[in-house]
């Protein structure tokens, strides 16, 4: 699909990224990275929180399903979009929550559980003004993600963050309290005066297996293991030879965690061949670096081998096949075709569940295997004013689609509490994929990775594996966005048909449509802006944050210069994809050149005539213009439209009586703050002090 802009509304607003649909909460991801890029750190930490109760949290371990959906991948490598989310997090100055809650209502909301969905839950609740309590069987807050994923890889205090924001909207926290066993539905809702109850206990329990040699002594599962390591309790020996039974990111962790406990060997055997393995490939890849083998893959567990009273190894029969023919999990085996995995502990990391047998004793249905029966739909149990969300109601998934499912909850109780009907968001058009044409004619720019410790740091230790990005890779990796959809947008009303876009678009975008209008393909634009300043009739609109705004952010800068200097002025409009590698740039440069006002914007290829013009109209005495030159410059010919900006506005200022040396263009790689600093000195130095006129007295 192709989109067009015909008749002047915004076809950009109704198409949504990729990665935004991919992402189970649909965060902004191409605002947030457009904020990042332009050094707006403040501003994209607050447009995360927006759809996300848990950003440290996220920041940190979130699968990031919206990375395989990046249209960059289509020309070098994917954005690091959840690195960038956590460098947010980390680097806004800011990082407490700035929303108040709406104002508060009578009606009370038990949430039981605390992982993501329950979080989540809590946090919009608590946003729209309804008294929330939490109820969590265990003695700290966080579910899964704080008694299960690993130190290395989630640290106590990201965690904690997170839960600190909500409960500073008035969410009430009760740990050590158990439904079934502490608690009922009849007492919450009948004495305690709670009009709605949210069943989001997760999948708390590991599975085991009904195999010959399971209960010896060194036969371990998965979760135990996991939440004693978070408690800095070991419950293996030093020395080890661990066999991890299973494929998935919890198998991979439990492998990880072993290893940093002393074991001498950690094995996986799964089902799954390699090519099935269901783990994160980065968790596969951190885990072969760490010396876990992983070896014994298409191998289903027969029995627990036993010698002299000791575990000695894992009895496999070769798996044929995880899937049968309808794409269901039924594996399918060997009985002849054995094998031996040689160890002396064995950690299933099979799946998890949930005993919830009691429910059924408080009017709520199960199905035969003790699963809920309910309304993903309505998120309705059987029993009226009783909801479930997460896991317990939808089985395994990522943290992110828990906090969907908890979203999706809430709006459900509100609309139960209020006796309202939530309307639908309007369906969006997804952005397709970028055409051949366009794709070859984007810049290749090398993909910023996440700091990880290396390998030999973390063999007998939990401190986290990665770290998060310096202010220059941040950006470095911000500019790589292709800000899909945030372009250019034809406005049919005050085109001239002068076909000018037409001819100056580096990636062919713009094209004479069959209807015999300009066509703006917003799907294809990758946002250079050279069309938007080099249409005659400003007939084009610009979406990207930080671009239609220019004009009004430079008269402000302006007029806070001219309210506190009394000498001449001058306007510094630099790229602000330049200034990655300096640290508190702006605040530097203000503090050291008190009659300089500093504006950025994202490549100078977007800089209109009209805007240097209207800068010298709002009261700056001279405009220095500087940005990276043609070979750092993230899009085609950005320098080139950038001196034909410059050129044309130094024209019309001569035109008009103006010096028009009191505008300059210079570039500089990096913006190194000496060098900026030299080339703003001498061009003040020029404009205060012009050489004499040559000529007869």
């Amino acid at each position: 699909m192709v989109a067009t802009s015909r008749n002047g509304t915004s076809a950009a607003i109704q198409m949504m990224p990729p990665c935004q649909n991919a992402c189970p909460i649909h965060q902004d991801v191409r605002g947030y990275i457009a904020l990042i890029a332009q050094g707006r750190f403040d501003e994209a930490l607050a447009l995360i929180r927006e759809t996300n109760p848990l950003p440290s949290i996220c920041g940190t371990i979130c699968a990031h399903p919206c990375e395989e959906k990046c249209r960059r991948a289509d020309v070098d490598k994917a954005l690091s979009i959840r690195g960038l989310k956590r460098f947010a997090v980390e680097n806004a100055s800011n990082g407490k929550v700035s929303k108040k809650p709406a104002t508060a209502k009578e009606a009370k909301v038990a949430i039981i559980g605390s992982g993501p969905s329950g979080l989540t839950a809590a946090h919009d609740l608590a946003m729209m003004g309804y008294q929330v309590t939490l109820f969590e069987r265990e003695s700290e807050i966080g579910g899964a993600i704080r008694l299960a994923i690993p130190a290395y890889r989630l640290p106590l205090s990201t965690i904690e963050h997170d839960i600190d924001a909500i409960a500073a909207l008035g969410v009430e926290f009760k740990t050590g309290i158990e439904l079934g066993k502490d608690i009922t539905l009849d007492g919450l809702i009948q004495k305690q005066g709670y009009q709605a109850v949210l069943l989001c206990m997760g999948l708390p329990d590991s599975r085991s297996l009904p195999i010959p040699g399971v209960d010896l002594n060194g036969v371990l599962l998965a979760l135990p293991f996991l939440k004693a390591a978070r408690n800095g309790e070991s419950l293996i020996k030093p020395g080890a030879n661990v066999v991890v039974v299973g494929s998935g990111n919890v198998a991979m962790d439990v492998a990880r965690t072993a290893r940093r406990f002393g074991a001498a060997a950690v094995r996986i055997a799964c089902l799954e061949s390699w090519e099935e393995i269901p783990a994160s490939p980065w968790e596969i890849r951190e885990a072969i670096e760490e010396d876990v083998e992983i070896n014994d893959c298409s191998k289903g567990p027969n029995k627990v081998l036993e010698r002299d009273g000791q575990i000695s190894g894992l009895e496999c029969k070769a798996c044929l096949s995880v899937f049968d023919e309808q794409g269901r999990f039924n594996p399918s085996f060997s009985e002849e075709d054995l094998s031996i995995v040689e160890g002396d502990t064995v950690i299933l990391a099979i799946g998890q569940g949930a005993n919830i047998s009691y429910l059924s004793d408080m009017g709520v249905e199960l199905n035969p295997r003790g699963q809920l029966i309910c309304d993903r739909q309505a998120m309705t149990t059987s029993r009226s004013g009783v909801f479930a969300c997460g896991e317990v109601m939808s089985g395994p998934g990522l943290a992110v689609e828990a906090m969907a499912s908890g979203r999706k909850a809430a709006l459900a109780i509100v609309d139960y509490i209020e006796g309202t009907v939530h309307a639908p968001e309007p369906e969006k058009a997804i952005i397709g994929d970028l055409l051949d044409t366009v794709k070859t004619n984007i810049k290749p720019q090398e993909r910023q990775e996440p700091p990880l410790l290396k390998v030999e740091e973390r063999w007998d230790n939990f401190t986290p594996i990665e770290s998060c990005y310096t202010e220059e890779a941040a950006v470095k990796e911000a500019r790589r966005c292709l800000s899909c959809g945030a372009g250019a947008e034809w406005i049919a009303g005050k085109c001239a048909y002068c076909l000018n876009c037409v001819k100056v678009c580096p990636y062919g975008v713009p094209i004479i449509a069959d209807h015999g209008h300009i066509d703006i393909r917003v799907d294809q634009c990758q946002a250079c802006g050279i069309c938007y300043s080099a249409c005659p009739r400003d007939a084009i609109a610009f979406n990207m944050i930080g671009v239609a705004e220019l004009q009004s952010r430079i008269e402000s800068a302006l007029h806070q210069v001219l309210s506190s200097h009394n000498g001449s002025t001058t306007l510094a409009l630099y790229c602000d994809f330049d200034v990655y590698d300096l640290s508190n740039f702006k605040k530097v440069m203000e503090k050291n050149h008190k009659g300089t006002a500093f504006v950025t914007v994202p490549c100078l290829a977007k800089i209109k005539t009209i805007d240097l013009l209207r800068a010298f109209e709002f009261g700056a005495d001279a405009v220095l213009v500087i940005g990276c030159p043609a070979e750092e410059c993230a899009y085609q010919q950005g320098e080139i439209w950038a001196e034909r900006t410059v050129t044309e506005a130094k024209k019309l200022l001569a035109d008009i009586g103006l010096d028009d040396s009191r505008l300059e263009l210079h570039y500089a790689s990096g913006l190194k703050s000496g060098e900026f600093e030299k080339v703003l000195a001498e061009f003040t130095e020029r404009v205060n002090n012009p050489p004499a006129a040559s000529g007869d007295n």
